[in-house]
């Protein structure tokens, strides 16, 4: 490294070293004086990645291998497992790497530009998987409150076309803020632009809420009131409400605290506005690409099943029909509806 590249990396952290800084981008600093913290969210960070590639991977190989698993809304599910894999794969490294550089106190010259490849990968992700989830609450509660309107408002055809638009709306409404910061904008106009992308994060989130208690609440209600035994695709839908329980409860963990502290960081005490605060509120946001595959492992046995077999950890089974699927062909229609989104 040249003596001025090395002096211009130096730069970067004020005379005592206790703080890092981007001469470049006024709005990244980090303390420095208190690293314990910042250390475990690294070594979490690195642990945890190779699993969530090889949970969402596993994910997207079943799915793609078990005949049994192609149905409609996994042709969501396979989607948002390809963007839980690039954030094990690309998000949650990039990270690891920018805050050792940092805490190591590393004299690399692009070490602020790399932080910002890390926000800008890191936002990209975050809004696309929002995107996704949104859809796949939209197509649950088509699928359990429509019931036989399923077919007529939900196709593949469609569900492909709203996963490519979820990838096409998260790319144009990230790309301008990247732009706007490396051609070094008004700061203002870049929060303003950032504020925005954060509310459309909120607006999904609460969709997201919204759909999946529609869900829950209506099964419950149903099952609180049945009087004979439940069908097959009674605790289908069931076994679905649970699933869309435990990803509304994920997703408000997950990502609430890194949105509410990005739309009112100006407001929110010091230290709520350290960095550690925000690298710890981005942990959870990229932990969600991790829950979400296992909460299909642990809910959905059929699921559970064909990835142990991929493992080689069972013995393969034979493949049947769906027990709704078999009552569908004795005259039953609804079953057909719980065949294709559970």
């Amino acid at each position: 490294m040249e003596p001025d590249i090395v002096e211009t990396a130096k730069n970067n952290f004020s005379t005592d070293r206790s703080v890092f800084f981007c001469s470049q981008y006024e709005f990244f600093t980090w303390d420095l004086e208190n690293t314990t913290f910042p250390w475990i969210i690294v070594g979490s960070i690195i642990l945890l990645s190779p699993v969530t590639i090889l949970m969402n991977l596993l994910v997207i190989v079943t799915v793609a291998k078990r005949r049994d698993l192609q149905k409609l809304s996994n042709i969501l599910l396979r989607s948002l497992a390809l963007v839980d894999l690039l954030v094990g794969a690309v998000s949650m490294p990039l990270s690891a790497t920018v805050d050792v550089l940092i805490l190591r106190q590393m004299p690399v010259e692009y070490i602020c530009d790399l932080d910002l490849a890390n926000i800008t990968v890191f936002y990209f992700l975050s809004i696309l998987s929002l995107y996704h989830l949104t859809v796949i609450a939209w197509e649950r509660n088509v699928a359990i409150r429509k019931g036989l309107q399923y077919r007529v408002l939900v196709s593949k055809s469609l569900l492909v076309k709203l996963s490519i638009f979820a990838w096409l709306v998260a790319v144009f409404s990230d790309l301008p803020a990247t732009i706007l910061t490396i051609t070094e904008e008004d700061v203002e106009i870049i929060d303003m632009w950032m504020t925005i992308e954060c509310t459309l994060m909120v607006i999904c989130v609460i969709i997201i809420a919204y759909y999946n208690i529609l869900v829950y609440l209506g099964v419950r209600k149903r099952k609180k009131n049945q009087i004979v035994p439940l069908t097959a695709n009674q605790k289908m839908e069931s076994k679905t409400a649970k699933i869309c329980g435990l990803l509304t409860f994920v997703i408000f963990s997950s990502f609430l605290p890194k949105l509410l502290i990005s739309i009112f960081s100006e407001i929110f005490p010091a230290p709520l506005q350290s960095n550690s605060v925000f690298r710890l509120t981005e942990t959870l946001v990229q932990l969600n690409s991790l829950l979400t595959p296992l909460i299909y492992w642990y809910r959905d046995r059929r699921f559970r099943n064909a990835v142990l077999e991929i493992l080689r950890l069972r013995k393969p089974q034979p493949i049947h029909p769906p027990v709704a699927a078999r009552i569908a062909c004795r005259g039953n229609p609804v079953g057909t509806v719980a065949e294709q989104h559970d």
